[in-house]
């Protein structure tokens, strides 16, 4: 009987692993196409790409029409290079993100068979991976760094895991720049691995150091030199500048971790204690600190989302399912009742677990009243007979024929800091405002937003966008908002 339900419970939860696979594939190719935010920052990041097009510099000082994502720019030439064939828009960016996601998958799926030697397992983790889909901010194929970043430091660790050669650690070493130069986190990330290779295998472990620090430095000068420091500025100054949360300190391991994955992250923590005090291997206790303590680093940064989250819940996908192998084989060799009952906790266990992850797939996707919405929101915009400024959103304009503006969350950011930057920033935006440069402007937040006073001063609340009070939101993200008031000069209505 034991044995029976053993099987049952193996082939449930082969099901659900194939389950979370298939539903994120049907919501990724559902809302691939969709051409309007599903996260408050998409849009600027199709701007990024926009500039990239244009040949203008992603690097500059912040200005009322643009201000770059604090992050390294090769997501942005990736998509550029897409949108080339494809066409300007959110779907490149989405495409990259997605292909990624799924290189992610694959390089998990690999790690795990090759470590156990079991396509169950490597399935096992891929599902488990796939699992956090949600509780990581619905992410995986969004126009954002994350899943690109994700999939290079992946590669790199595949690499280092199977390749023991000089000439495949060189390749590492750059593999793993080209994750620096797609989301910075990827540096810290890359360190406890680096130490590894330096002590396990010293003249391996110098070639992927000799080539990550190349790539890394002399790309950073040269981007330097070529953007009179402002990429030196966003992408190693301004990410410091960020406040610290201290309660994430905690929340971190109790709700991001303990709380979504109870199982999963204890066999996974468990098995790094283990291999350590063991001394059997210092391989997967690295790249355990590295892509937790990345997540961790993030997550402590103010405004710092559930997509922080991606790589230590692939570590803790990989580990879990090593860990669950290494459960199995530990019984294999008790009495055959032991044995049974083990099995039987064992894949129960992992069930509850997945079921742990449960969301509804329906709820990921845009409905067709909220496609409806943004194209009367654009024609909105279209009729508008001059610029419109559009704070909370990228790209938008764009589409409703309009100049875009530095996106809402970027300007935040730099009259943060304040310093002269922030002042003359904010002395662009006010005189803007103050002298109705722009013809009207759409505002999600009538209370908070930066320059409301400015606003209430020289303009007046004409209209607002929709009628509806639950379409156009997006999906996810730390905003969850819609550009609705709709502001014009007074001296319009006195006209």
């Amino acid at each position: 009987m034991s044995t029976a339900l053993a099987r049952v419970l193996r082939w449930a939860l082969i099901a659900a692993t194939l389950w979370y696979v298939g539903a994120y594939l049907i919501v990724a190719c559902l809302r691939l196409r969709y051409p309007f935010d599903l996260e408050w920052m998409e849009g600027g990041s199709v701007d990024h790409v926009a500039r990239v097009l244009r040949h203008q510099s992603l690097y500059i000082s912040p200005q009322i029409a643009f201000i770059p994502f604090e992050y390294p720019p090769l997501y942005f030439y990736v998509s550029a290079l897409v949108a080339k064939i494809v066409g300007l828009g959110y779907f490149p960016l989405r495409l990259v993100s997605f292909a990624s996601s799924l290189l992610c998958f694959a390089c998990i799926y690999t790690l795990v068979k090759v470590e156990t030697r079991s396509a169950f397992h490597g399935l096992l983790a891929t599902g488990l991976f796939a699992a956090t889909f949600r509780v990581s901010g619905a992410w995986f194929d969004l126009a954002r760094v994350d899943s690109l970043f994700l999939a290079l430091f992946l590669v790199a660790i595949v690499i280092i895991r199977c390749k023991a050669s000089s000439r495949w650690y060189l390749r590492a070493g750059v593999v793993l720049s080209l994750s620096f130069l797609t989301k910075q986190t990827a540096l810290a990330m890359a360190v406890p691995v680096v130490l590894y290779a330096l002590h396990a295998h010293r003249r391996l472990g110098l070639w992927l150091t000799a080539s990550l620090i190349a790539v890394v430095g002399i790309s950073t000068a040269l981007f330097h030199l070529a953007t009179d420091g402002w990429y030196t500025f966003y992408v190693f100054e301004f990410p410091f500048k960020h406040a610290w949360a201290p309660p994430v300190a905690v929340t971190f391991w109790t709700q991001d971790m303990f709380a979504h994955l109870p199982i999963a992250f204890t066999i996974a923590a468990l098995l790094v204690v283990w291999l350590l005090v063991r001394r059997e291997a210092l391989f997967w206790p690295m790249v355990f600190v590295g892509m937790i303590g990345g997540a961790y680093r993030s997550r402590l940064q103010t405004g710092g989302y559930d997509n922080v989250l991606m790589p230590a819940y692939a570590i803790a996908a990989i580990l879990f399912a090593v860990g669950v192998s290494r459960l199995l084989e530990a019984v294999r060799g008790s009495n055959i009742t032991y044995r049974r009952f083990a099995e039987v906790a064992i894949h129960a266990g992992c069930l509850v677990q997945m079921a742990l992850l449960g969301y509804d797939p329906r709820k990921q996707v845009p409905r067709a009243a909220d496609r409806a919405a943004g194209e009367h929101l654009l024609q909105v915009l279209s009729n508008v007979h001059g610029e419109v400024l559009l704070p909370y959103h990228g790209y938008l304009p764009a589409v409703a024929g309009k100049p875009t503006h530095a996106h809402l969350m970027q300007v935040f950011d730099v009259m943060k800091i304040r310093d002269a930057h922030s002042e003359s920033l904010a002395a662009q935006f006010r005189s803007a405002i103050r002298h109705s440069a722009f013809d009207a402007i759409v505002l999600d937040d009538t209370v908070n937003y930066l320059f409301m006073p400015d606003i209430e001063e020289s303009y007046v609340l004409q209209s607002r966008v929709f009628s509806e009070p639950d379409v156009f939101f997006p999906v996810t993200g730390g905003v969850i908002s819609r550009p609705d008031y709709v502001y014009v000069p007074k001296t319009t209505l006195t006209r």
